[in-house]
This record gives structure tokens, C-alpha cells and sequence, in this order.
């Protein structure tokens, strides 16, 4: 009798198991990762990490757009870099601009309009700033992207501090938190 009332049970909304009621859930309140779906860590922790696919909003003109930010920080010499807050990872389709890649990385990249397009590698991109050269590691090369992106989440995760000020974007050092290495802006692109 037992059997068959568990048999009849809706799943769990939680973790989606037949056995026990929503409130009796052991997962009940732990975090699910977004990226593999198990709960007990987040995505920034995931193991299967190399299996996600990242997100980017592309620029539009259109006037629903919620927020993005999408200003020049460097220059590689061949192309203009973006600090978009929307992207997931530093992005870039110019292969000449890396210093190490790693082409057996592979995945996909979802943007905002929903158009997925597929990662060629991941590695070490040589970034020339009024400072003096920046090494920016864990770049996605991304062939059919059009511009090339920092991530805003990306850069706070390495350590760097963003300061979006008055008319201007400031980033500091990941060590020296007093050091400026690139100041964007805002109004010169536009």
C-alpha cells in the first residue's frame, strides 16, 4: 500500500523526485548551480564549468533594452575592446590577439538575441593600456563575434575593482587597489 501511494506522489518542485513532499525535500533551500543543474554550489564553483554556455548581450538599438554597457577600455592595435556588464566572459574574434590558446577548449556562447555561436578556444590575450601591457587570461576566442568584450563579472572575479562614476568608468589593479590602470570615458562613445 505504502508502494503504490508513493507511486502516485506529483514530483517534488524542488529537485523533481517522486519519494517525499516539498517540504521534506533535502535539497529544500540549498542553492542549485545554473550551469549543471545539482544543487549544493553555485555556478562559479562548478566542476563541469567548461560545459556552461556563456552569456552576452549583443548591442541593439532597441528601447527595452534593461542596461549594458559598452565602452572602449583598450586597444590591441587591430581592434577596440568593450567593458560590457552583460557579458559572462572576456570575448574576442581576433585569434591574432592571443598570446597562448588553446583550441581543444570548446563550447557555446548564447547572446542576447538568442543566437548561439561557438567557442574556438580559450587563452591569454596581450592588452596594451596607458599603464602599460595587461595579460588577460581566460579569454574565449569566438570567431563570428563582432567586437571584443571585457566582462564586467569577470573582471571583479579576477580581483579588479570597476568604479562607474559621473561620466567615466575607472578600473583599478587586482593587487595595487590604488592603481588606475585604465579610465573610460562614457561620453566619447556614444
Amino acid at each position: 500500500m505504502e508502494d503504490k501511494k508513493k507511486q502516485n506522489m506529483r514530483p517534488c518542485r524542488i529537485c523533481k523526485r517522486t519519494n517525499h513532499l516539498e517540504n521534506d525535500c533535502y535539497f529544500r533551500g540549498k542553492p542549485q548551480c545554473r550551469n549543471c543543474k545539482r544543487f549544493g554550489h553555485m555556478e562559479k564553483d562548478c566542476r563541469l564549468k567548461g560545459n556552461h554556455q556563456a552569456n552576452c548581450i549583443e548591442e541593439n538599438n532597441s528601447s527595452d533594452q534593461l542596461f549594458y554597457t559598452c565602452n572602449s577600455v583598450a586597444e590591441t592595435g587591430e581592434a577596440t575592446w568593450y567593458i560590457d556588464s552583460a557579458a559572462s566572459n572576456h570575448m574576442t574574434y581576433n585569434k591574432g590577439a592571443f598570446q597562448t590558446l588553446d583550441e581543444s577548449f570548446k563550447t557555446n556562447v548564447k547572446l542576447g538575441d538568442n543566437h548561439i555561436v561557438k567557442v574556438e578556444g580559450k587563452g591569454s590575450v596581450a592588452i596594451n593600456t596607458k599603464k602599460g601591457t595587461r595579460i588577460i587570461n581566460d579569454v574565449m576566442y569566438i570567431p563570428n563575434l563582432r567586437t571584443n568584450l571585457f566582462s564586467v563579472g569577470q573582471m571583479m572575479e579576477k580581483g579588479y575593482t570597476l568604479h562607474f562614476g559621473g561620466d567615466s568608468c575607472t578600473i583599478y589593479d587586482n593587487k595595487d587597489k590604488t592603481l588606475k590602470i585604465a579610465e573610460v570615458r562614457m561620453k566619447e562613445h556614444r
